[in-house]
């Protein structure tokens, strides 16, 4: 089931959203194109915020297995969040291009200025921000260990901010597969 030739994965990961409300991205969808991937019955193991990210960039794992049970400290969150043997390191290992933009986990301040291993491209907001005149934790990091980011002040709006961060990306990314998670 494995492709020949590795491929691109951009993920966007929408909190709080309805089954339904995916028919309204339009614009989206169609910049997104025909080569685009939909999942028509994709289903989350856990249904909160950060069980389920835990899930998904742990590759798959269950809550009770990440730990991340909850969205808070001590049984959530991101001071919970084993990350030396995540997705993102395990991509980075074999060539892989990793970006995260956006919203990591709830409880990232408290980690702050800290960089997760595996990641080339590291840009996440934290707790509180604001839709407008916002802070991003800048960084990357290797495989093999964490990196300490630096703080942006970013002047504009965070979505716009999202847009045209992901476009830097992908043109930082290279000829490199590229694993973008926004």
């Amino acid at each position: 089931c494995f492709a020949t030739e590795p491929t691109d994965v951009l993920v966007f990961l929408l909190d709080d959203a309805r089954f339904d409300q995916i028919a309204y991205f339009t614009e989206t969808m169609a910049r997104l194109g025909p080569e685009a991937v939909t999942f028509e019955r994709a289903y989350v193991t856990t249904p909160l915020c950060c069980p389920e990210r835990a899930s998904f960039l742990s590759g798959g794992w269950y809550a009770h297995q990440t730990g991340v049970l909850t969205n808070e400290s001590p049984t959530g969150g991101a001071t919970r969040f084993l990350d030396t043997r995540s997705m993102p390191v395990r991509l980075q290992e074999v060539g892989y291009h990793t970006a995260l933009l956006g919203k990591y986990f709830n409880g990232y301040d408290e980690l702050g200025p800290y960089v997760p291993p595996g990641w080339s491209t590291w840009a996440a907001t934290g707790d509180e921000g604001g839709w407008r005149n916002f802070d991003v934790l800048v960084g990357s990091t290797v495989p093999e260990g964490p990196g300490t980011a630096t703080t942006e002040h970013i002047l504009g709006y965070v979505t716009d901010w999202h847009g045209e961060r992901a476009i830097q990306t992908l043109t930082d990314a290279g000829d490199a597969p590229l694993f973008l998670y926004v």
